[in-house]
């Protein structure tokens, strides 16, 4: 017997328990988990082209009950949709199911007017894959001492045994970042600093809760410290991380879009996230630099990787991506994130420098949302999955 789009909206307003999960996108950083863990809501697709249909699946208990449960999409104001669904708009839907008082987990399907190509994958039957962390610099124009790890990520840019270990973002959203003067700050920034609180500036983070001490003196004590306490250790799966990203970007003034391919070395369940990033970012006011202001080869004047803005409903206490759903060994799914660049801030931002970061995370062993694995594409360009190599 089906449930009644009025009965649906009533649930959702009432918060009745078994007619609407509880939704991840908010400051649950634990995600939702199916009442009796027993209810999969699963997507043929969840990234489409406008127009283009999805095939929605079912299972209670490992029996296929889609013709039983009943399917919202919550950006159709809590409509019953069917199996085969076709999006009318471009944007991100949520979707979950119930069945009785069982309620399903979320699922999200990004519709976008155009899916840029996805690069072919090198070798399908691989799973070793390149590991990335992200190195996060929380950092801002008024910090006089900040050009010192500004001089330390450029060192490590420049080393080639290490260089491909990483990911690098800019956080200026702390409290030497003001929007008035620093035009690498951002909302999103803003955001992440509140959800790392860093005690001091600089202050260099690792993925999304890892406080590993990293060295902010002298440039190379600040690569003896990422390689030694960072690289060197079982931070970094040298055997191969948990995932492999396929991505590929496009955009224009008003949005980057980004196809992603997540393929599984470890059957588990994940989220992923999309973080737009800018480069080439001109301040002459930068404390504590030197050298000529005007010189575009100057590192300390003009900031790179610098957050702009993350995919979906972040909070300070939710930095863990949208689920993705369970991913087995050697298999994939496809995702895309629509990036807006947002008109309505103090200094323009620039899409010709702009890039997607993709990030997925998995649950670490004290129940948190970690980043297991993360690859960089600039706009316009695309990036395969990236393989170990064990050559010396």
């Amino acid at each position: 017997m089906k449930i009644t789009k009025f009965f649906a909206l009533l649930c959702a307003a009432a918060a009745f328990v078994g007619c609407e999960p509880v939704d991840d996108g908010n400051d649950d950083e634990g995600g939702y988990i199916p009442s009796d863990g027993s209810m999969i809501l699963e997507v043929d697709n969840q990234a489409v082209k406008l127009n283009d249909s999805v095939n929605f699946k079912v299972w209670y208990e490992g029996a296929n009950v889609t013709d039983q449960a009943i399917i919202y999409s919550v950006k159709d104001n809590y409509s019953e949709i069917e199996p085969k669904y076709t999006p009318s708009t471009t944007g991100s839907y949520k979707f979950y199911a119930t069945m009785g008082d069982v309620t399903s987990n979320y699922i999200t399907v990004t519709v976008l007017k155009d899916l840029p190509k996805r690069p072919e994958d090198p070798d399908k039957d691989n799973i070793l894959f390149n590991h990335r962390v992200i190195i996060i610099d929380h950092t801002g124009v008024y910090c006089g001492n900040c050009p010192r790890v500004m001089d330390g990520l450029k060192l490590l840019a420049e080393n080639k045994e290490w260089n491909n270990s990483y990911n690098e973002v800019t956080c200026h959203g702390g409290s030497y970042a003001s929007p008035a003067v620093d035009n690498a700050y951002s909302k999103a920034a803003a955001k992440l600093n509140e959800f790392q609180r860093p005690n001091a500036y600089p202050n260099v983070r690792l993925n999304l809760y890892d406080t590993t001490p990293i060295s902010i003196g002298v440039p190379n004590d600040f690569l003896n410290s990422v390689v030694n306490n960072v690289f060197k250790t079982s931070k970094l799966q040298k055997s191969g991380a948990d995932v492999g990203i396929s991505v590929a970007v496009t955009g224009d003034e008003n949005a980057l879009y980004t196809i992603a391919e997540i393929k599984s070395a470890k059957t588990q369940q994940y989220k992923a996230m999309a973080w737009l990033l800018e480069s080439d970012i001109h301040n002459p006011n930068q404390g504590g630099a030197k050298g000529d202001k005007n010189d575009p080869n100057n590192h300390y004047y003009f900031h790179d990787h610098a957050l702009r803005e993350i995919s979906y409903a972040y909070s300070k206490t939710n930095m863990s991506g949208e689920e993705i759903g369970l991913i087995e060994e050697g298999k994939s799914i496809t995702t895309a994130f629509e990036l807006k660049i947002d008109k309505n801030v103090n200094y323009a931002w620039n899409h010709e420098n702009m890039g997607v970061l993709v990030i997925v995370t998995a649950i670490n062993g004290r129940g948190q949302w970690e980043v297991v694995n993360s690859r960089y594409c600039p706009i316009n360009e695309s990036r395969a999955f990236e393989y170990l190599s064990f050559e010396e």
